[in-house]
Parts: C-alpha cells; sequence; structure tokens
C-alpha cells in the first residue's frame, strides 16, 4: 500500500514536467542526425503564477524535500525509543536471570547445608 501511496504522489509532483517542457525540431539543417537535432523549451503553462509557483515551487519543494526529510526524521527517533525500550527489557531480563541465579544458589546451598547437619 505504501508502495502504491509513493508512486501516485510522485505521479502528482513529478508528472507535470509532461506539460513544462516542449520538444521542438533544431531549424538549422546541419544540426540533423546529432544530438542537436531537438531542443527543449517551456511551455507557457510555467508563466502562471499559480502553477509557476505555487505548484511547482512550494508543492514540489514540500513533497519532495521536506516530507521526506521529516518523515525519516520521525521514523529514526521512533526506532530510537523502541530500542531503547528493548535495551531496557533486556536489561531488566538480565538482572531477573542473575536474581534467580543468585536464588538457586542461595536455595541449593541452604538445602545441602540443611542436608549436611540432619546427617550428622
Amino acid at each position: 500500500m505504501a508502495c502504491v501511496c509513493s508512486f501516485i504522489l510522485a505521479l502528482v509532483t513529478k508528472g507535470g514536467i509532461l506539460f513544462e517542457l516542449d520538444i521542438f525540431p533544431e531549424e538549422d539543417e546541419s544540426c540533423r542526425n546529432t544530438v542537436n537535432e531537438f531542443y527543449v523549451d517551456m511551455t507557457a503553462v510555467n508563466s502562471q503564477p499559480l502553477y509557476g509557483t505555487v505548484y511547482r515551487f512550494w508543492l514540489r519543494n514540500i513533497v519532495t524535500v521536506f516530507v521526506p526529510f521529516f518523515l525519516l526524521t520521525f521514523i529514526n527517533f521512533k526506532t530510537l525509543v523502541k530500542l531503547k525500550a528493548q535495551l531496557k527489557e533486556a536489561k531488566c531480563q538480565e538482572e531477573r536471570k542473575f536474581s534467580v541465579r543468585v536464588e538457586n544458589k542461595v536455595i541449593l546451598l541452604l538445602a545441602s547445608t540443611s542436608l549436611s547437619v540432619s546427617a550428622h
């Protein structure tokens, strides 16, 4: 689902490039069958303030620069919190294991002491 959403978002933000650029053949005959055979120019839609400023500049910058930055920062923060919680839990488990070992040794010591006293 995330891949589909990402693909749709990419189409919305970058799909407009198809309408922003136009390809024209070069008038000069010496440029035929070379790299310079065609040239790319901006279309009239770029000069419209709503499209040129709001969509091209603000929307694209926000979606392609700021959203990924803050999203990755948020994901890294959540990962860090989760790792700290797991580390704390592992530490508590290790302390519990240690206390169980100590308790077992104490019980073994008490049992062996009790048995040795009872034997005499």
